[in-house]
């Protein structure tokens, strides 16, 4: 497997986002989504669907990667 160091760069020269070597925990983050106060702009919330799909995409392609490993040993 490839390693990642925090604020690295992985394989596709795209930057890590780790800063403490400790992923935040799914559930957490959706709290902090929630009880942040709606500031309102399509800008944000077009901000925001970016930054997710930025993330679906690198979960899929890790998972891929993983589903890929697994077969091969």
């Amino acid at each position: 497997m490839s390693e990642e160091t925090a604020g690295g760069f992985d394989e596709k020269n795209e930057p890590t986002d780790v800063s403490d070597g400790a992923a935040p925990d799914a559930a957490e983050e959706d709290r902090s989504e929630q009880e942040r106060p709606a500031s309102g702009g399509d800008a944000q919330q077009a901000g925001l669907t970016a930054q997710l799909d930025q993330v679906r995409t690198a979960l899929g392609e890790r998972t891929a990667d993983l589903q890929r490993l697994q077969a091969e040993y």
